[in-house]
Parts: C-alpha cells; sequence; structure tokens
C-alpha cells in the first residue's frame, strides 16, 4: 500500500491523473498477428480524449522485438497517442530508482482496455467497441 501511496503522491505532484493501460491487437486495431490491418472505429478520438483530460496512456502489448517497434511506427504515423510502451510509467519520472519496488510482470495502471476484458463490449468481428469504451469512460468520469 505504500507503494501504491507513493506513486499517486508522484502523479499528483506531476499533473497526472490515472493511467489508462490498453491492449494494441485486437483493441486498438484489428490484425492477423503479425499484420496489422487497420484502426479500430473512434479509437484516435477516444485515445486523444484520454490524453486531453490529463490521463497517461500505456501501451501494453505482446509484440516484441522488431513487431513492437512495427506497432511503434504504426502508432506515431497514425498519431494514435501513448506514453509508453510495457514500462512502468512511473519509471519515466524517477528512472530506475523505483523500479526495484515494482513487479515488473504487472504493469500498473488505473484501467485496463483489452479485448481479453471479461465483459468488454466487442464488435461483430471481435474487436473492441471504441463507442463502448468512449461511453464508459464518460460514464466512469475519466473522459468529458
Amino acid at each position: 500500500i505504500f507503494k501504491v501511496y507513493k506513486i499517486y503522491k508522484i502523479f499528483k505532484k506531476y499533473g497526472v491523473k490515472m493511467i489508462i493501460s490498453v491492449d494494441f491487437d485486437n483493441t486498438i486495431v484489428n490484425s492477423e498477428f503479425p499484420k496489422i490491418i487497420n484502426i479500430l472505429a473512434n479509437v484516435k478520438k477516444t485515445m486523444k480524449k484520454i490524453k486531453e483530460n490529463g490521463h497517461k496512456i500505456l501501451i501494453y502489448t505482446c509484440r516484441e522485438n522488431e513487431y513492437k517497434q512495427d506497432m511503434i511506427k504504426f502508432l506515431v504515423k497514425k498519431q494514435i497517442p501513448f506514453d509508453s510502451v510495457n514500462t512502468h510509467i512511473v519509471l519515466h519520472f524517477l528512472g530506475e530508482t523505483l523500479e526495484q519496488g515494482l513487479d515488473r510482470k504487472k504493469i500498473y495502471a488505473d484501467y485496463y482496455i483489452d479485448d481479453r476484458n471479461l465483459g468488454i463490449k466487442k464488435d461483430k468481428d471481435g474487436n473492441v467497441d471504441w463507442f463502448y469504451v468512449e461511453k464508459e469512460l464518460i460514464k466512469e468520469g475519466i473522459i468529458k
């Protein structure tokens, strides 16, 4: 509990409200791994709203090596906002000093958006429905 309290104090100091963890494949994009097919409807708009409301976006993915680099290039090219990939965001504020106090196996976030989340609404192709995600984030007061 102390570590979590310390993390929240750091975030408050730097103006960070929440960390939203977002999966990539079949969550941000429709894909047939490793092929990226297209961005899902309403992703860009909703992720921009997350950033505009003062939150940090962590991309959490199983992609590694060249597939991870392809994903990062895709996100940048398509102007999809994100702050970190598979790394504790708090480390960006403190460097490696806090790394020993965090379990690297599970990335800390306030919310996780993933096609494998229990109860997540999906489109007809089995991808995350970002119109539903946007509505839920508004309902929770996370975005306006």
